[in-house]
C-alpha cells in the first residue's frame, strides 16, 4: 500500500503533534513538514483512504489531518471529513483549497462536513500554516468540551459556554464573559444561579477546568504550558483548582480520562447544588 511506510510508529515526545497528509503538492508538504519542525512530524500518504487506514490502525495520536479538497485518485474530501469528525472527534481536521468564488460551494460543503480550518493555495507561508495547524487544533478542543458539557449543563447556558471556550485566554472573569455576550451581569448571573450554579464565576471555572481536562487527556501537555497558553494566574494557581474542584492532581487527572474526570466532578457539583428559583 503507497501509505504503508507512515503506518510504522515511532517514538515522538509526549507533547509532539502528528499530522497526516495527503495533499498531492510535494511543496506544500514540504512547507507542511517546515511548519512543526521542532513540535511535531508529518507522516504524508497517498489517499485519503490511507489516512483512514492509518487512523483505525496506529497507536500513536494523531492531532491533526491536513486534505486537499480531491485527492490523487479524484475522490471528493467531502464524505472522508464527515466520516472522520464523526469517528475521531478528537483530530482537528484541516483542508487545503483553492481560493476564489468558482470554489466557494466545496469550501462550504468541507465547512458542514466538520473541517475546523482551511489553508490556501497561495497562502502556505510557515507562520500561516503554523497558525492554521494551531487554530484548528483549539477549534477541536473547544468543539470536544462543549459537546461533552452539553451533556451536563442547562442547555440554556451552553450559547455562553461557547463563547467562553470561543476566547478562553481572554474570558475569564464574569466582566469579561458579560461584555463578550451582550448580557448584564445580573441577567447572566440569574441564568447560572437558575442552573444550579454558584454564578457566572463558578461557570467559567468549570468550562476552563474542563478544557484543561480535555488537554491533559488528549496531549503530552504540562500543567505549566496549560495555564501559559489559558493565561490562568500561574501553574500553582491552575493546581490548586484542580486540586479544589477535581480533587486530584493534573497527573492523575491525565491518568483518569482527563475531560471525562472534570465532567464526572461538574456533575457531583452540580447534584450537590439544587436548582434554585431567582425572582
Amino acid at each position: 500500500m503507497s501509505g504503508a511506510v507512515a503506518l510504522h510508529d515511532v517514538a515522538r515526545k509526549p507533547d509532539d503533534v502528528l499530522i497526516v497528509t495527503c495533499v498531492p503538492d510535494p511543496i506544500v508538504c514540504a512547507r507542511l513538514r517546515d511548519a512543526v519542525r521542532g513540535r511535531g512530524e508529518l507522516r504524508a500518504v497517498r489517499t485519503l483512504a490511507d489516512i483512514a487506514d492509518f487512523l483505525r490502525r496506529s497507536t500513536e495520536r494523531t492531532d491533526v489531518v491536513v486534505v486537499p479538497s480531491v485527492d490523487v485518485t479524484r475522490r471528493d474530501a467531502t464524505g472522508f471529513v464527515r466520516e472522520t469528525a464523526k469517528a475521531f472527534p478528537d483530530v482537528a481536521l484541516v483542508a487545503y483549497c483553492c481560493a476564489g468564488f468558482e470554489h466557494g460551494s466545496e469550501i462550504r460543503a468541507l465547512a458542514l462536513a466538520g473541517v475546523h480550518h482551511f489553508f490556501f493555495a497561495g497562502e502556505e507561508s510557515r507562520s500561516v500554516l503554523r497558525s492554521t495547524l494551531a487554530s484548528a487544533r483549539r477549534e477541536c478542543a473547544s468543539a470536544r468540551v462543549l459537546s461533552e458539557l452539553a451533556g451536563v449543563l442547562d442547555e440554556r447556558l451552553l450559547p455562553i459556554v461557547e463563547e467562553s471556550l470561543r476566547r478562553p485566554a481572554d474570558v475569564h472573569t464574569v466582566a469579561d464573559l458579560a461584555n463578550a455576550i451582550g448580557l448584564h451581569r445580573k441577567t447572566l448571573y440569574d441564568q447560572c444561579v437558575r442552573s444550579g450554579l454558584r454564578g457566572p464565576a463558578d461557570l467559567i471555572t468549570w468550562v476552563r477546568l474542563a478544557l484543561v481536562g480535555y488537554l491533559l487527556g488528549r496531549t503530552g501537555r504540562t500543567v505549566e504550558s496549560i495555564a501559559d497558553e489559558l493565561d490562568f494566574a500561574s501553574s500553582s494557581a491552575l493546581r490548586n483548582l484542580l486540586r479544589r474542584h477535581v480533587g486530584l492532581t493534573g497527573r492523575e487527572i491525565r491518568a483518569n480520562g482527563g475531560l471525562a474526570c472534570v465532567i464526572s466532578a461538574l456533575q457531583k457539583h452540580l447534584a450537590e447544588r439544587p436548582r434554585m428559583h431567582v425572582v
